[in-house]
């Protein structure tokens, strides 16, 4: 059987969604021993994320990234934190396929759920407010909409964070603490 160029890159195109189709099931049916399998999973996504350029395959890969965060619950997530915030970043930045870009706010919103009061300590916030600061501005009303909820959720945990210090009587809230100085 003779396949035409166009052909087999629709046909790989396809099986490389299948793959990451299959990975985030994989994912999700791991439960609780995702995270010893993190590496494993992580690393061919993050290789397909970066070698596509079809919309279609980086929303899928997005989303199953997405999925493995969600069954880490946190464990693990660090060793490629950075790659996945610059993958979301360039996704919203470059990236005009509109699933593109829902997908990689999916991932965002999966890792800031899975850090809980963590995300106090190990989340560069500073980059991720300034991001969703940029989409609530965005042409597209459910970028807006998907960046402001993550931007309250953000903001939610770093309450209950600021509220679980003080009540270890860790911190004073209304204590000065020489920083405005």
């Amino acid at each position: 059987m003779n396949l035409s160029d166009e052909e087999k890159d629709t046909l790989m195109l396809i099986q490389r969604v299948k793959i990451a189709e299959v990975i985030a099931k994989i994912s999700h049916g791991l439960g609780d021993a995702a995270p010893a399998y993190f590496d494993r999973l992580m690393n061919p996504m993050l290789s397909l994320l970066q070698h596509t350029k079809d919309a279609t395959e980086r929303a899928s890969v997005l989303s199953s990234l997405s999925e493995l965060v969600k069954a880490c619950r946190g464990r693990n997530v660090y060793k490629c934190l950075s790659e996945m915030l610059l993958a979301i970043k360039l996704s919203q930045r470059h990236d005009e396929d509109l699933e593109v870009r829902q997908a990689s706010l999916r991932l965002l919103h999966a890792i800031v759920t899975s850090y809980s009061a963590n995300v106090l300590e190990e989340l560069p916030l500073g980059d991720i407010l300034h991001l969703l600061k940029q989409l609530s501005e965005d042409k597209e009303e459910t970028i807006c909409d998907s960046a402001a909820e993550i931007r309250k959720l953000i903001a939610e945990q770093l309450e209950s964070g600021f509220l679980e210090l003080k009540d270890a009587n860790l911190i004073d809230l209304g204590q000065d603490c020489g920083l405005m100085n």
